[in-house]
């Protein structure tokens, strides 16, 4: 386990908890107040789905950090979560890398590079777990 596995202590845990349910409260009520106000159709459809996982996903968080509960792959995210994340803004930066290219912007071009190489370590970190995962 290196530096970036440890736990970084319960007092933040119990932070990041709250944050994490304070979002997911949000989302429910985003999702609340789409259900209420939109017209019936694929769009609504599609967003409410959206925003119901990631209230999920978020207050699944949040329960986690507060009861302490690890995955059994040993982390808060499991390795196929981690691994979507980072194909997800993996993704998401390469096109910051493009058009911080086409617009001349050099900032936006390493913080998109920055992001890339994080998410390939991100990716690598998954695939470790999933090794050691199928190993046991």
């Amino acid at each position: 386990m290196n530096e970036y596995e440890k736990s970084a202590g319960r007092p933040l845990e119990i932070i990041v908890g709250i944050i994490s349910l304070g979002i997911s409260i949000i989302l429910l009520l985003a999702f609340g107040f789409l259900v209420l106000k939109a017209n019936v159709g694929w769009p609504m459809l599609l967003g409410g789905l959206f925003l119901g996982l990631l209230c999920y996903w978020f207050g699944n968080i949040a329960v986690r950090l507060f009861l302490n509960r690890k995955n059994s792959q040993g982390g808060l995210l499991s390795s196929s979560g981690l691994m979507f994340w980072c194909v997800f803004l993996g993704l998401g930066s390469v096109g910051m890398v493009v058009m911080g290219i086409w617009g001349g912007q050099l900032g936006t071009v390493l913080g998109g590079a920055g992001m890339l190489i994080a998410c390939c370590y991100g990716w690598r970190i998954g695939s470790n777990r999933k090794m050691k995962g199928k190993s046991i």
